[in-house]
Parts: structure tokens; sequence; C-alpha cells
């Protein structure tokens, strides 16, 4: 059972966690829907327009946290909403210990900038990551095997980024429980 706990945007008022993991990725790529398929529950609003996510969301599953961060990347925000989004992050990399590892997820069919400069601020603080391509569905069957090795080349990872495709029927159970697995080995 999934239970929202609380959005906040400032370190002092996160909740207590034992372990948790975050989710991070740019605005539209889909975060929204994958917790809800994660956890069969309409948990996490899915807007038609990105951005819609402004604070970090915390979620309690059985004996641990997951946290979903806004997207990044949204480019009708302007500076100082860009800057208060920064310095959000900072301060959650900085000061959320229980945090043991990160599900970054990418577009299939194209990485950014904004996922590199992702994955180099996940380098500095040392965090175990997970990366996952959603969007697979829209991608021609072998043009997989290229956008898996681009994205391996840009964000700098071993060829393992999980793919989720609706077309494929991804068994979110079994992702799941691959990253509970991932999370209490961390």
């Amino acid at each position: 059972m999934v239970e929202f706990i609380k959005s906040c945007k400032d370190y002092l008022e996160y909740p207590p966690s034992n372990k948790e993991f975050l989710l991070v990725g740019r605005s539209n790529v889909g975060k929204s829907s994958i917790i809800n398929a994660l956890y069969n529950q309409k948990i996490a609003y899915v807007g038609k327009t990105p951005g819609k996510t402004r604070m970090l969301n915390f979620f309690e599953v059985d004996d641990y946290t997951f946290t979903d961060a806004p997207g990044y990347g949204f480019a009708k925000r302007d500076f100082d909403e860009q800057e208060e989004y920064r310095l959000m992050m900072e301060d959650y990399f900085t000061h959320r210990v229980e945090c043991k590892m990160v599900v970054l997820l990418v577009d299939a069919r194209r990485v950014t900038e904004d996922d590199i400069a992702m994955m180099d601020f996940l380098r500095h603080y040392s965090y175990k990551v997970i990366t996952i391509m959603t969007k697979a569905d829209k991608l021609k069957r072998n043009d997989i095997n290229k956008a898996k090795m681009m994205a391996s080349k840009a964000l700098g990872l071993p060829l393992n980024a999980i793919l989720l495709s609706d077309k494929e029927r991804t068994d979110y159970n079994a992702l799941r429980k691959h990253l509970e697995n991932e999370l209490n080995l961390a």
C-alpha cells in the first residue's frame, strides 16, 4: 500500500524515513504515470501540460519512502523558478542522507543537456543511479538499441538502462521489485 506523506520544498520539512529513493527526470518524461503504474494506484497527478509538480512529493511504501521530484528543463519556467528548483534539489542532495538511490527517467527518443547535467549532479553526490528510458514504444524496434547506445554514451553509463513501453506491456510489478531490491542493496 502506498500513502502520500507530504509535499515540501525545504529540507527542514522532510518527513522521517529509514531509506528512500528519488525519481528525477525532465518535465513530460512520464514520472507520474510510472509512479501510478508501479504501485497500481492513482497516487500521482498526471497533467496534460508538463511542469505541474513544483515541490518534492514524499510517498511511503511498506518499509521505504520514494520521493517524486519536479521535472527539470521545463522551458516555461522563468529564471527565478529554475533557480528555486536548483536550490531545492541541491538542498535535497546535501541533506537527505536517507536517499540511497536515484531513478533517472530519460525519454528514449532524446537525451537532453538537462539529462546530462542531472547525471553529472548525481555523480557529484555519488548516488547509485538506475536509468529508465521511457516512451520506448514511440521508437521503431530497430532504433531501440541505437537509443540505448546513445543514452549510454551521453550519460556515461553501461548499456543497462531499463526500457519502458506501453506497447510491450511493461511488467511494472517486476520493475517495482527490481527497484526495491536495488534499494536494499544500496
